[in-house]
């Protein structure tokens, strides 16, 4: 397998974030026992956006692509999954979040395998999760590596063995 990924990322006044992302993979096998060769593509696209209103309201679309070529008949399908969500932030320094989400909004998942073993290749495509809504609750109890805790001074000497 080899593949490749390309990202692009823009921020503006740090109340849009936008990304934008493009890969191949190219899987190949060739087989001993029956003298064959079987390769294909994954091909895979994406944007990322978010957007934070004020006040704590927050906006986030993502959008991924997937297509797949050289499978076998009916199972080089390409098709796009879009999720996106509403956040607004509580308490104090954020510490809370209240996020409304839709997930596959354009209701279009599918769930395409390859096995592959010795002596056969399977396409497989298996039920996939749908749309669906989630509303979900966040809370942070510890932000690590917060800046304004007090730090001793640059220039303290550390306590001397024994001391208080």
């Amino acid at each position: 397998m080899i593949g490749e990924d390309l990202r692009l990322n823009y921020n503006y006044k740090e109340k849009l974030d936008v990304s934008l992302a493009a890969g191949i993979n190219y899987t190949a096998t060739q087989y001993t026992l029956q003298q064959r060769r079987d390769a294909y593509y994954t091909h895979t696209y994406s944007m990322d956006a978010n957007y934070e209103f004020g006040k704590g309201f927050i906006l986030s679309s993502v959008v991924d692509f997937l297509a797949y070529t050289g499978r076998s008949d009916g199972f080089n399908q390409s098709y796009a999954i879009w999720n996106a969500a509403f956040a607004k932030q509580l308490f104090k320094n954020n510490r809370g979040e209240l996020r409304a989400s839709v997930f596959d909004l354009l209701n279009k998942n599918r769930n395409v395998v390859r096995n592959v073993s010795e002596t056969y290749i399977e396409d497989v495509q298996a039920n996939a999760l749908k749309r669906f809504f989630m509303l979900s609750f966040t809370y942070k109890f510890n932000q690590m590596g917060r800046r304004d805790r007090k730090q001793p001074p640059e220039h303290a000497e550390p306590p001397l063995p024994g001391s208080k």
